[in-house]
């Protein structure tokens, strides 16, 4: 479940990424699977992306992965949650291989409210 609490104190909860008005400034964001709670915050821009399987021949169809980024300059911070493995990956790349080695275009991206230490933090709940 994603979780959205924007600096003017709303907290948004299960929307699809989209709907979150742009002109909005993100404090945080969470997203809770299997038992954790993987929490974004201080980035000056954040983004969510879902990959989509589907089967051939087979009776698969839905989200495989949860794609949660946070941006400061250059730098991202990735963490990509597997749901089908149940495994969770982070690691740091740079803006212009974000995502499948390319750049993801300005409008999908959401502004945040940028603190001295950015970071990402995984607890188990």
């Amino acid at each position: 479940m994603l979780t959205i609490k924007l600096v003017s104190g709303e907290l948004i909860q299960n929307v699809d990424w989209n709907s979150i008005p742009s002109n909005e400034v993100i404090r945080y964001m969470d997203f809770k699977v299997g038992g954790q709670t993987i929490r974004l915050m201080g980035y000056e821009r954040y983004l969510r992306l879902k990959e989509m399987v589907q089967g051939v021949n087979v009776a698969l169809k839905g989200v495989s992965k949860v794609i949660l980024i946070g941006q400061n300059g250059m730098m991202c911070d990735k963490v990509v949650v597997d749901l089908i493995n149940g495994s969770v990956a982070k690691e740091q790349v740079c803006f212009d291989e974000v995502y499948n080695n390319q750049p993801i275009d300005d409008r999908f991206w959401r502004t945040g409210q940028v603190l001295e230490n950015s970071n990402v933090f995984i607890k188990k709940d």
